[in-house]
């Protein structure tokens, strides 16, 4: 298999990873070090605004160790967020429960204190928590766009307006696994749904050594408008990122029948650069209003071996 191909097969493995977690919420894990704001681990939202995060404060298991947990994430003015602990107290004989606390902090409306808002313990319990003492922060409508950083740390080592800790000292409590589910994100990535070759079944055939063209239908919703994307800004192929564009169709078609009119763009076959076994295509794009967005669609190779 060619190096290619592993990272077709890598990416598409994360991908439906992610998307089978929480309604299409992607799911990371903690990467240290992520111990200071400087060092806070990016963390990007799936399509459906959410991200899951599974992380540990110090140790799960074996000696107390001072840690302290950061995670930067972009948001939209008017975001309704939630930053919610789920699993940190944990029932008996189940691991070692950590007693979280919490902060945001961002482009608040007092600029001289970047922490928003903060939590300890949060009642009434929610879902997917056994305790209060679970932290939570929200529904949180955030003030400005822009960056936001989310603090993790464990009780009595509340934080500080500037993100350092009130306290150094440890107890039974103050290591162990959690998970952070951020959610109410705007994607900075729309995720749009394609039709490669439409009309052809679930996975079009694509012939890589072809020298014809490859029709992509951008397919409208509710949430996205075809007819507003900016054609120049279109790259489809193998990683969504070959500059294969050779024209757009300029009336809209209702490709899949829902009463919405659909785009209809078509790219060279050979500047996509697809390989015999890739099984994925990508657009990627942006709207007249500046908007990203990405789509992508299944497909089969023809008339080609596979590399070894």
């Amino acid at each position: 298999m060619s190096k290619k191909l592993d990272i077709h097969a890598a990416v598409m493995a994360a991908f439906l990873a992610a998307s089978m977690v929480s309604g299409a919420a992607f799911a990371v894990d903690e990467v240290e070090p992520n111990n200071t704001m400087g060092t806070a681990q990016r963390v990007e939202v799936g399509p459906g605004g959410s991200v899951e995060v599974t992380g540990v404060i110090g140790a799960a298991t074996g000696t107390m160790a001072a840690d302290v947990d950061f995670y930067v994430f972009e948001g939209t003015e008017g975001d309704v967020v939630t930053l919610d602990i789920d699993g940190g107290i944990k029932a008996t004989g189940s691991g070692r429960s950590v007693d979280t606390m919490m902060a945001i902090f961002g482009p608040c409306p007092t600029l001289t204190v970047p922490k928003c808002m903060d939590n300890d313990d949060r009642s009434p319990l929610d879902p997917g928590s056994l305790s209060i003492r679970d932290a939570r922060i929200g529904p949180y409508r955030l003030p400005r766009s822009g960056t936001y950083i989310v603090g993790v740390s464990s009780y009595n080592r509340g934080f500080n307006n500037n993100g350092t800790l009130r306290s150094s000292s440890l107890n039974s409590t103050s290591n162990g696994s959690y998970t952070l589910i951020i959610s109410g994100v705007t994607p900075l990535v729309q995720h749009i749904n394609i039709e490669v070759r439409p009309g052809s079944g679930e996975y079009a055939p694509v012939n890589p050594k072809s020298k014809g063209n490859i029709p992509v239908a951008l397919l409208s919703s509710a949430e996205f408008n075809a007819l507003t994307v900016d054609y120049q800004s279109l790259t489809f192929g193998a990683t969504g990122t070959e500059a294969s564009l050779l024209r757009c169709n300029r009336e809209g078609q209702d490709i899949d029948g829902d009463g919405r009119p659909d785009l209809v763009c078509h790219f060279d076959t050979q500047t996509a650069d697809f390989e015999p076994g890739d099984s994925e295509a990508v657009v990627k794009g942006k709207t007249t209003a500046g908007r990203a967005f990405e789509g992508r669609g299944h497909i089969r190779t023809v008339g080609g071996k596979r590399p070894e």
